[in-house]
């Protein structure tokens, strides 16, 4: 586009008419455009429709939405994993206005095994760690009353991206209260705080009267996860012991990041994130203490964002007194230690990288296919039983009936004392898909024998990321 036509569009007062016009003019004098674009696009629709008049069709659309969800979900992630790297380059950036820190920062998130790893699983993870980045890089670069609105704004999309988004509402105001310079006025402290903390405050209410209507919890797939595994319910010195476990084994994969990140601990930004992980982590230990360990410790993974750009200003910080010592000892030691930490990190990338392809393959193959498998053995109107709804909600044309109660709240009351046999009993499935030792630890119908009631169909085997396989069996219904 010519930069007379950028002007056209952006000169106040306008009309359409007379930009009209004025790339008729343009286009007559030669200049093009986006012509030849336009017309090359209408040829291959046309292309296209003249060989089936169903390419245009509501249906034909509707496939394409389906046929490219798979790929579309890993591409989703890769996008958001290359966000993150540009906002612990910012958060970076607002703790040490230094450039090599901040390019330090943005090579270690991308080079951590476990950020490449949620780029392609399918989750919402990598989205969930690029805002978090970005609200606390918003929150240190620009004190504005601006500034503050945007940071309310991040972070309410955090809170949308995950629920434990809300857990930055009451970080940022302890925290602005913490920084507050004395004499401040009161007001301007409460107006801070009511830019930081108002738009999540209203994502909160959002995400909780939306809760109640679909599922009859504030929580919503929160509380019904809870409320379905039931580790609450366990002993406190149990909870803690399961999710230092957790932790321990997240942060064995990690530990060069952490020893760098461990020298610039001591900074007072470092308490912003400390208010919002550490009563994270309570409220994992008294609710939900295996969560810690779920799928590669995602619960854990909003840590590296600070983790990576705390490192960055630890490896700037080596690097500085490397090339300021006189003494070759000195710069032999410091260089060795930048050795013994980026080594260890680049071999946990490498074999990494396989486990990557290998949840890409699951979220985009295994998944996908079981579930358009089952449309050629489930029937439309026919009732499909399932704890795993994602993918065979989505692609599958029969009715699913969740087991878990993500988004069927009537079964959630039967997981206490594990009654759901009797739940079973009350609704009609004429298939169910299953986890062996998801029935033997959660569900308990046993179906393997009892063939008065469940006739075996199929076995999906599982994988290396997925080990156990989904069993399909036909509901034997009186």
């Amino acid at each position: 586009m010519s930069t007379d036509a950028v002007a056209d569009v952006e000169a106040p007062g306008n009309s359409l008419g007379e930009i009209a016009r004025r790339r008729w003019d343009a286009l007559k004098a030669g200049d093009v455009g986006v012509l030849p674009i336009v017309v090359g696009l209408a040829g291959i629709v046309a292309f296209f429709y003249s060989k089936n008049e169903n390419f245009l069709s509501a249906g034909n659309f509707t496939n394409l939405m389906t046929q490219m969800a798979g790929v579309t979900t890993i591409a989703i992630g890769v996008v958001c994993n290359a966000a993150l790297a540009v906002g612990v380059y910012l958060l970076a950036w607002a703790l040490f206005r230094s450039r090599l820190a901040s390019l330090l920062a943005a090579l270690a998130i991308s080079f951590t095994s476990y950020a490449a790893l949620d780029a392609g699983n399918g989750l919402e993870t990598s989205l969930f760690m690029a805002l978090l980045a970005f609200a606390l890089a918003s929150y240190f670069l620009d004190r504005s009353r601006r500034g503050r609105a945007v940071t309310g704004v991040l972070i309410a999309l955090l809170v949308l991206t995950r629920p434990e988004g809300g857990f930055m509402l009451p970080a940022v105001v302890v925290y602005r209260w913490i920084e507050r310079p004395a004499g401040e006025p009161l007001r301007d402290y409460v107006r801070d705080c009511a830019l930081l903390a108002g738009p999540g405050t209203l994502a909160v209410a959002t995400l909780v009267l939306y809760s109640l209507a679909v599922s009859g919890s504030i929580g919503g797939t929160a509380t019904a996860k809870m409320r379905f595994f039931r580790e609450d319910e366990q002993p406190l010195g149990d909870k803690i012991g399961a999710v230092l476990y957790n932790m321990g084994l997240f942060l064995a994969s990690i530990v060069s990041l952490a020893g760098l990140a461990a020298l610039k601990l001591q900074r007072r930004e470092s308490v912003l994130f400390g208010l919002f992980f550490l009563p994270l982590v309570v409220a994992y230990v008294l609710l939900f203490p295996g969560g810690f360990g779920h799928y590669f410790y995602r619960y854990q993974h909003p840590l590296l964002p600070m983790l990576a750009a705390l490192a960055g200003g630890g490896g700037a910080y080596l690097i500085s007194v490397a090339l300021a010592h006189r003494d070759y000892v000195v710069k032999a030691l410091v260089v060795a230690g930048l050795v013994l930490a980026v080594v260890p990190m680049w071999k946990q990338y490498e074999s990494w990288r396989t486990t990557y392809v290998q949840a890409s393959n699951e979220t985009y193959q295994d998944l996908e296919a079981m579930a358009k498998d089952l449309n050629a053995i489930v029937r439309p109107g026919e009732v499909l039983a399932a704890h795993d709804i994602g993918a065979v909600g989505y692609f599958g044309r029969f009715q699913v009936l969740d087991t878990v109660g993500l988004v069927n709240p009537d079964v959630t009351p039967y997981h206490k004392g594990r009654r759901f046999p009797v739940y079973f009993e009350t609704v009609h499935a004429d298939y169910l898909l299953t986890f062996p030792d998801w029935d033997l630890f959660f569900f308990g119908l046993d179906p393997d024998n009892h063939p008065e009631r469940f006739q075996f169909v199929k076995e999906y085997p599982g994988g290396p990321i997925r080990q156990s396989p989904y069993r399909l069996y036909r509901v034997l219904n009186p």
